[in-house]
C-alpha cells in the first residue's frame, strides 16, 4: 500500500483512482466460516451524527452464502442492541464518548486517555 495522502486534493485523487479500478469479484477462502458486518448513518437534521440526531443501523451475519442472522434498528445502544438480538458478544466503539468523561488524547500514534464512570475506568 503506498503512503497515506499528505493533502485533501491528495486524498481526493486516491479516492477518484480506487474508484475507478475494477477489482475480481471477491469470494471468502474456504477456511472462513462467518462473516459479520455493521452499518450505521444518521439523519442530518443537525449534523452528521450530532447527539440529537437519529441513527439507524443494521447489521448481517452470513455463513458462506446463508444468512445466519439480520437485524435493523433505530435507536441509541447499537452495540448492545445488535448484540441481544443477535445472541453474540460485541463491542461498541465510538468517536465520542456516551456516559463516560475523559480528556482527549494527545495527538500522536498510540495516545490514548482513561475514560472514567464515577472515578472507575472503564475504557480508554
Amino acid at each position: 500500500m503506498a503512503i497515506w495522502p499528505a493533502t485533501a486534493h491528495e486524498l481526493t485523487q486516491l479516492q477518484q483512482a480506487l474508484g475507478e479500478l475494477t477489482p475480481e469479484p471477491w469470494q471468502p477462502p474456504t477456511t472462513v466460516l462467518r462473516i459479520g458486518a455493521c452499518f450505521v448513518c444518521f439523519e442530518r437534521v443537525y449534523g452528521a451524527g450530532d447527539a440529537s440526531d437519529r441513527g439507524f443501523a443494521g447489521a448481517a451475519v452470513t455463513d458462506r452464502r446463508r444468512l445466519l442472522a439480520g437485524v435493523s434498528v433505530s435507536r441509541a445502544g447499537l452495540a448492545l442492541h445488535l448484540g441481544a438480538v443477535l445472541g453474540l458478544p460485541t463491542v461498541g466503539i465510538t468517536t465520542r464518548p456516551l456516559v463516560a468523561q475523559g480528556a482527549w488524547p494527545v495527538d500522536q500514534r498510540g495516545a490514548m486517555a482513561p475514560l472514567l464512570v464515577g472515578g472507575e475506568v472503564v475504557g480508554c
